[in-house]
């Protein structure tokens, strides 16, 4: 969808630019939606480790979902400036 919205191809494009709200909305969802695997999987396993008991679950945190999803979050964080700066530049034109 965020390739589609770029080339002006659905219809809440604005334009053929990668600098649209659309896609920093979709990219700041999908790093929530990133972020959040590790946390309910933490939490999941703090349930099973009450329940069942700390010596019977085996249990690992990854780590790079978190560095992913942080990764993401900075990425539409550089796409909401490019759309101010673009609207700036409309601006002036």
């Amino acid at each position: 969808m965020i390739f589609k919205t770029t080339a002006g191809e659905t219809k809440f494009s604005k334009g053929k630019t990668p600098f649209q709200p659309s896609n920093v909305r979709m990219l700041r969802e999908i790093g929530i939606f990133v972020l959040s695997i590790p946390a309910v999987e933490y939490i999941g396993d703090v349930i099973i480790r009450i329940l069942a008991g700390p010596d019977l679950v085996e249990s690992s945190i990854s780590v790079s979902g978190i560095v992913f999803g942080i990764a993401l979050l900075c990425l539409s964080q550089f796409f909401a400036y490019g759309v101010q700066l673009q609207s700036d530049a409309d601006g002036l034109l």
